[in-house]
């Protein structure tokens, strides 16, 4: 990409040189936090360009949150500008694959690839919020890529954007001094995660679940992550080598989650996850889309291994069954409602073979885990049956 730019004084000449497909995945990790096209400001709909030690920087911002990513470019000298994130985003897409030269005359940027050419109109980047880093940290804790990621797993298993209750909209990280502790509640269920950290620092805080959501997507798992908070504790940075993605935290208390976690458990089976999404997915194709509650009995049996039989009823279209076989089961026999499809996203984060699911009874909440992975838990809340008493 070749970038000619005269800033406001127009005595200057920026030129950059940066491949298409770079400038392209560059564009696309930073786009979740550009603010819309009817902004209140509208350069948060814009994504910043310039240089900095000679890489080029682009940066985005709707005040709530903010994604920064520094890429390596031919910079013979510095640059600075604001354009339409969505426009530019769409229209570096489209281009071939090669070198793109830009150039920027006061708040206008031509951009020319081969017999393409375009004109976007732009901002002085004076105008564009200024986005701290997270050198002046008080607390920075690093993470393996991958635990990140099983973090924002589970995040995503049971996050919500309830406006009702703002602090479920959050992910509340509790470090410690080897671990931190992700988890999140809605509605019907929570999940809970632990991995390990390094670093210096103690904290709790309460950090928007799409934030850490969207993170994992762009971050690498091969990578470590830092978390890190300002000093005035009121934004958290997620930084993996050249992409730092920031955000306000949220200040609410977090509910205690450990009280919903069941202790007393009178009934415990192990089942074969792949079947059991099997049967539950079939099950789920008939079910009423507005309740998708199945019939879910655990029994022993004289002559073979206890099972599972999973039913549901549609009001109109019918009904469905599926049977699978229990590895083991603990207790006495149990019927049980579950929503299907929430059993089903809770399965889609665990990776082990078997699962493990416990109840204390009826109507009390059902703990799920993976077997042999401790680290993270989840529990779905039950639904009355109809004609239960």
């Amino acid at each position: 990409m070749r970038v000619e730019c005269w800033h406001r004084t127009q005595d200057r000449c920026g030129v950059i040189q940066v491949l298409q497909r770079n400038l392209k995945s560059a564009l696309s990790m930073i786009g979740f936090a550009a603010g819309s096209a009817h902004a209140a400001l509208p350069v948060l709909s814009m994504v910043h360009l310039t240089t900095l030690n000679g890489r080029l920087q682009l940066t985005t911002s709707n005040l709530e949150a903010a994604a920064r990513v520094v890429m390596g470019a031919k910079v013979e000298s510095d640059i600075s500008i604001c354009v339409p994130y969505t426009r530019m985003s769409a229209y570096v897409d489209a281009l071939p694959d090669g070198v793109v030269n830009l150039s920027v005359r006061g708040t206008t940027m031509s951009v020319v690839c081969g017999a393409h050419r375009s004109t976007l109109n732009g901002l002085d980047a004076l105008d564009f919020p200024i986005i701290s880093g997270p050198n002046d940290a008080v607390i920075q804790v690093l993470l393996e890529g991958r635990m990140f990621a099983k973090l924002a797993t589970v995040t995503y298993a049971a996050a919500t954007d309830e406006q009702a209750r703002p602090a479920l909209a959050g992910a509340h990280l509790v470090c410690g001094v080897t671990t931190v502790r992700a988890e999140c509640a809605n509605e019907a269920g929570l999940a809970q995660c632990t991995v390990p950290v390094s670093g210096a620092g103690e904290f709790e805080v309460l950090v928007p679940a799409k934030l850490v959501i969207r993170a994992a997507r762009i971050f690498q798992a091969d990578q470590p992550v830092l978390v890190a908070l300002s000093e005035s504790r009121a934004q958290v940075y997620l930084v993996q080598g050249d992409i730092t993605v920031v955000s306000a935290l949220i200040d609410h208390r977090y509910p205690d989650l450990n009280r919903v976690i069941p202790e007393k458990r009178l009934l415990h089976a192990t089942v074969d996850k792949a079947q059991l999404v099997t049967t539950l997915r079939a099950v789920d194709a008939l079910l009423d889309s507005e309740r998708g509650v199945a019939q879910m009995t655990f029994q022993h049996s004289d002559s073979a291994r206890p099972s599972l039989e999973i039913a549901g009823r549609a009001s109109e279209s019918g009904a469905g069954e599926g049977c699978i076989e229990l590895s083991a089961m603990e207790g006495d026999n149990l019927i049980i409602g579950l929503n299907t499809r929430q059993l089903m996203s809770v399965l889609s984060t665990i990776d082990t073979r078997e699962v493990s699911i416990a109840m204390a009874g009826q109507m009390q909440p059902v703990l799920v885990q993976g077997i042999g992975d401790e680290s993270c838990l989840h529990v779905v809340m039950p639904y009355r049956l109809p004609g239960a008493a």
